[in-house]
């Protein structure tokens, strides 16, 4: 790139806010501590005296309001919608229920047991004296007809001389049976129809004893009165058509009176369902409500969360689901490193900036120790970091390159970590954690280029890390004698010019 070429204009670039390096501290100790869980809780105390995370917090705290305004007023609509749909519907079937309600009621009250008109067509259908038989009479039948006829008109023809004689005047009418729109008059139907007293006899056999002797007393005298007979039987059928009407049309309105109180049920239970319906509409209307406020309350902090994870991550100093790496470990170790050198006696041999640097050869390489970071060459780290990352600005740990001081001579240590279950009293198996932190950064911060190895000694014994050891969990039996055979076979292999086995103070240290 030539001085003459312009520069880019970044002006409009937003960067993500950066930590302090107290921040960072703190963060460090309390992700390898207490665990990513405990982030959030940190980001909300610490925005009440941070301006940039507080500012941050309130910018997505501003921008989840605004869409949660929208977002309410979507639901509102949508469940007014769906409120005023369940109203309209009920209301449609509280109408049909009305009507049709409405209808039985005027059918029970058009019901009418003396309707004549009834009771007229079912004498007409049920009565045989007032339709023709549909057999032949027999010739019997035939004879004895004529003989009635005859003797008929002999009686009628003396009736009228001994009136005419006597003087009293004789009724021409027998009596007339009134059924609604049809009227029967008896004499002329017992004159007329041949085969009526065949179809009385018929009709009457339901009589008592005494009646059937006066009749056969009658007919012995020859005093048959058809005509009564028959007015007594067609009399008995109205009566009985009538109880048959009136047993009809208590039944028809208890029918009708039965399905209204169907009608009232069902209405009475789609106006329940109804109302269940409009609570429950209210009830998720009110829970997504709740769901909205609660996610402007820590969504924020939450987006927050994330992008100070994203930028951890990015340093490399956590891994998946916020998991703390060995780089934030090895930077944790260096704080436990720093406490303990303030802890220490001043005047010492380990008193901070008592070392005085070497006049000797330097050469250049990735940062070894979070102690050589004062060594940095600048020009050559921001290159080395464009290239890591050439959409962020900023310049992690594993981007450094620094100067060193080669010495002659390289140290092998090997660490004994104790997590058997002897480790569980007294807070002894923490305490060895963070033992082994602090003296394997005392190792690497005596010289970058010291190697510094760690043995879990449990009923199994196995070469770990520095996460390994911060992560592990009790259980198990001291397992001194495969301990010590571990650390000779990665002693015995080792590149080192000086080689440092396992002695006793190294074990007794871890162990609290």
């Amino acid at each position: 790139m030539s001085p003459d070429d312009p520069l880019p204009d970044c002006s409009n670039i937003e960067s993500q806010p950066l930590l302090s390096a107290r921040q960072r501290r703190e963060l460090v100790r309390i992700l390898a501590e207490e665990g990513p869980q405990a982030l959030e809780a940190w980001i909300e105390a610490e925005a009440e005296d941070d301006p940039r995370i507080r500012e941050r917090v309130e910018a997505h705290r501003e921008g989840l309001e605004r869409k949660a305004r929208r977002r309410k007023r979507r639901i509102e609509e949508r469940f007014e919608e769906e409120e005023e749909q369940v109203r309209e519907t009920w209301g449609t079937q509280a109408e049909q229920a009305q009507a049709r309600e409405q209808e039985l009621v005027q059918q029970i009250q058009t019901l009418d047991p003396t309707d004549r008109d009834r009771l007229a067509e079912h004498a007409r259908g049920m009565d045989p004296l007032l339709t023709p038989e549909e057999a032949e009479p027999t010739l019997w039948e035939r004879f004895r007809g004529w003989l009635y006829r005859v003797w008929i008109v002999v009686v009628d023809a003396f009736a009228r001389l001994w009136a005419w004689i006597t003087g009293t005047r004789r009724e021409d009418e027998g009596p007339v049976i009134d059924l609604g729109d049809v009227q029967v008059d008896l004499p002329e139907l017992t004159k007329t129809n041949p085969g009526v007293v065949a179809r009385v006899k018929r009709r009457a056999d339901d009589r008592s004893i005494r009646e059937r002797m006066r009749d056969w007393w009658n007919r012995l005298r020859g005093r048959e009165d058809y005509t009564t007979t028959v007015e007594d039987l067609m009399r008995r059928e109205l009566e009985q058509a009538q109880q048959e009407v009136e047993a009809e049309v208590a039944e028809e309105r208890e029918r009708l009176e039965e399905r209204i109180e169907e009608i009232e049920t069902e209405r009475k239970e789609a106006e329940r369902e109804q109302t269940k319906r409009l609570r429950e509409l209210e009830e998720q209307r009110e829970e997504e409500l709740a769901e909205i406020d609660e996610q402007v309350r820590h969504e924020p902090l939450e987006q927050v969360r994330r992008e100070l994870e994203g930028e951890l991550t990015e340093a490399g100093l956590v891994g998946e689901e916020g998991r703390p790496t060995a780089a934030l470990l090895e930077r944790f170790s260096s704080l436990l490193y720093e406490e303990v050198h303030r802890a220490l006696p001043r005047g010492g041999r380990a008193r901070p900036g008592a070392f005085v640097g070497g006049e000797g050869t330097y050469e250049k390489g990735p940062l070894r120790s979070l102690n050589e970071r004062g060594a940095a060459a600048l020009a050559d780290s921001v290159v080395r970091a464009r290239q890591n990352h050439p959409t962020s600005d900023h310049i992690y740990d594993r981007d450094l390159i620094v100067r060193r001081e080669v010495k002659s001579t390289r140290t092998h240590v090997v660490l004994v970590f104790d997590r058997s279950g002897s480790m569980e009293e007294k807070g002894r198996f923490e305490a060895a954690k963070r033992v082994c932190l602090v003296m394997y950064q005392a190792v690497r911060d005596h010289d970058p280029r010291h190697l510094v190895d760690i043995v879990s000694m449990s009923t199994h014994v196995d070469q770990v890390g520095l996460e390994e050891t911060w992560n592990a969990e009790l259980g198990g039996f001291t397992n001194h004698a495969g301990a010590l055979d571990l650390s000779r076979e990665i002693l015995a292999s080792s590149p080192a010019d000086r080689r440092r086995p396992p002695a006793g103070w190294a074990s007794s240290r871890t162990r609290g």
